[in-house]
């Protein structure tokens, strides 16, 4: 008995620890800059009625987070967000790790992994576009845009529009929201694409042809023979996916396979490309001096 009175003392003890730092969290100076919601029924309910697109912020409060912290009391105490934040419903998740808390788990139920997280959602709370790049009033905006053009295209698209349900589709493909197969199934039953909207679809396919292999890789030995096959199209003069969630992993792995080829031609073209995209990141930089470094040693054994 002694033990389990103890057990349940510091379960509580360890409850009460966990709603302290909930309400701590609640305190934030950026959720009274501007008109958070904290209930998702409550945001998903006033996104109905204005007709307005959830901006979404998944942070925590059971420890801390350092990215968190600098977004919270950065960007979103900023006058430019609360201008961006009045076209936008915005909700904000903390996940606290109460037993048993509403919607404690969302952020895993949406597929989130870290924080913090930010993403547009419709007023259903399915989520439309995962916010990347800068956080700031700017980048989300961009963002934003684009959640906003998913929303009217896909109004279009239910209404009958067949012209709205192929730009619909291709715009899904090149969200990585269906796959290659399901995009070419859809736009088949609405009929011929314009020549513009083919353009679109055959940029988009490319995109989600390297996405989707790469997606598959499970060894460094399945990434070596994709590299092989991505150096083979790149030396046929193939078009190369345009989309950062394809660029990216198409170049490194055609670098890759140039430097087991030792072809610096192509080791150095791939490189220039990869740089002219990423070399200003942060972080990038201890990737491309060694590259370089590389480069160099393939130069001279020339």
């Amino acid at each position: 008995m002694h033990i389990l009175l103890a057990s349940a003392l510091l379960a509580l003890a360890a409850t009460q620890s966990l709603e302290e730092k909930k309400a701590e969290k609640l305190k934030s100076e950026f959720l009274k800059k501007a008109e958070w919601k904290l209930d998702f029924d409550a945001a998903r309910e006033e996104a109905k009625k204005s007709g307005k697109i959830l901006f979404t912020l998944f942070s925590r409060s059971y420890a801390p987070c350092p990215a968190c912290h600098q977004l919270e009391n950065g960007a979103l105490l900023t006058d430019d967000f609360a201008k961006f934040a009045k076209d936008y419903v915005l909700y904000c998740h903390v996940t606290t790790m109460i037993p048993g808390e509403k919607y404690g788990d969302l952020l895993e139920q949406k597929g989130g992994n870290a924080f913090p997280w930010l993403v547009f959602m419709d007023s259903t709370g399915d989520i439309i576009v995962e916010h990347e790049g800068p956080r700031n009033a700017e980048a989300f905006a961009k963002s934003g845009a684009k959640a906003k053009d998913w929303v009217a295209m896909k109004e279009k698209a239910d209404k009958g529009d067949k012209s709205a349900s192929i730009d619909f589709a291709i715009l899904q493909l090149g969200m990585g929201k269906v796959k290659a197969a399901e995009a070419v199934k859809t736009i088949a039953a609405a009929g011929t694409p314009s020549k513009e909207q083919q353009a679109k679809l055959d940029a988009e396919l490319i995109n989600a042809e390297v996405r989707e292999a790469v997606v598959a890789l499970r060894s460094d030995e399945q990434a070596s023979e994709l590299g092989k096959k991505f150096y083979a199209r790149f030396k046929e003069g193939k078009a190369a996916p345009t989309a950062d969630n394809a660029f990216q992993s198409y170049y490194i792995l055609v670098m890759n396979a140039a430097d087991e080829a030792k072809d610096t031609a192509t080791f150095e073209t791939t490189l220039k490309a990869l740089k002219a995209k990423y070399g200003a990141m942060p972080g990038a930089a201890a990737f491309f001096e060694e590259r370089e470094q590389r480069l160099k040693q393939l130069q001279e054994k020339k």
